[in-house]
This record gives C-alpha cells, structure tokens and sequence, in this order.
C-alpha cells in the first residue's frame, strides 16, 4: 500500500475498509447496517429506543429531535467521531454517505455527491 496514513489508520482501528463491499457505481459502496452504524449510529437506534425505526427525514423524526435529546438515547447510538472511510485496493478515501431516501440503502461515496443531494440523506460528511 502507498498511502502510509491510510494503512496506519486501518492497523489502527481508525478506519473502515470498504473494499469487501457491493460497489453500486465507481467509486460508490453499499455499506452494510453494521457498517452504517459505526460511522453514524445515530440514524441505527436499538429496538426499544425512543428513536427507533424513526426515518431521520420524517416529519415525526424531527418533532422528536426537537423534544429529545442525545441524553434520552437509551441505546448509545449517537456519533462516534474520528472513523474514516476507505478501499485498501484503489487507496480511495470515502468523502460522503447518505441514506437513500426510498430503498434506505447505505451508500458511500468517493466524492462529495451524497451531500445534499436529493434522493440521499447525508448521513456523514468528511
């Protein structure tokens, strides 16, 4: 590998290799839950959380964001800083991921193409 900071940050723990996973375009890759959640798990709440099953662009998401806080999180899901995003085998670092909006995909992308786009909900931004 070429890219030293990527390799120590995956030796690391520090980042999440994504070269395992479906590719949907170049340079775009479904993540597993899992792997979602890791990076945003605010939007992956447990079962009996008052913010589970909630979609983070609905209507009551965000009259409940509003009377919430992370405080009333009963599962611990709420952003871990300081977790990167990246493919061992092309050394691509993963700029955007967003939720797609009707099939609820996970996508990751190499650019900056998820941010604000409108069938996506950007769920991390680096």
């Amino acid at each position: 590998m070429q890219n030293l900071a990527m390799a120590k940050k995956l030796t690391d723990g520090e980042a999440i290799d994504l070269k395992d996973c479906k590719k949907t375009k170049p340079g775009e890759y479904e993540l597993t839950e899992e792997q979602a959640a890791t990076i945003a798990p605010q939007y992956f709440h447990k079962p009996g959380c008052p913010f589970h099953g909630l979609s983070p662009w609905g209507e009551a998401w965000e009259k409940l964001a509003e009377s919430l806080d992370e405080d009333s999180c009963t599962c611990g899901q709420f952003r871990k800083e300081g977790v990167d995003l990246c493919d061992s085998e092309t050394e691509l670092w993963m700029w955007s991921v967003g939720i797609h909006k009707e099939s609820r995909r996970v996508v990751a992308s190499s650019t900056t193409r998820l941010y604000q786009h409108p069938d996506f909900f950007c769920i991390w931004l680096r």
